[in-house]
């Protein structure tokens, strides 16, 4: 696991480049995620003991992409189980191996 130092280098140097570069088009692998870029409003469900859903709290999630669009940044903030939580999330697109990565930084307080 990254420590919290390296954790926030990454996330600033990802916010220092927001937009696609130069050549890029919506048929790049990195793209696949465009639909998810924006503001949302998520209606949160918790999976019960039995298998069956149960409604949540409704929360805020902004998705903004990063490093030239090959980072997607998600910011969430909302209630969530009882709890006030925020966080965000990295996924960041990998070309070596045409995959996604994903980072979670999810804090709680009450």
């Amino acid at each position: 696991m990254l420590s919290t130092a390296l954790s926030v280098a990454l996330l600033a140097g990802a916010l220092l480049s927001a937009s696609a570069p130069d050549g890029d088009d919506d048929a790049s692998p990195h793209r696949q995620f465009d639909f998810w870029i924006g503001e949302w409003s998520v209606q949160n469900r918790h999976i019960r003991a039995d298998g069956t859903w149960r409604e949540g709290d409704r929360t805020r999630a902004r998705i903004t992409p990063v490093c030239g669009g090959r980072t997607i940044l998600e910011e969430w903030a909302g209630p969530f189980g009882g709890s006030f939580m925020n966080g965000f999330s990295l996924c960041a697109y990998d070309p070596a191996r045409a995959d996604w990565d994903l980072l979670l930084f999810w804090t709680t307080s009450s």
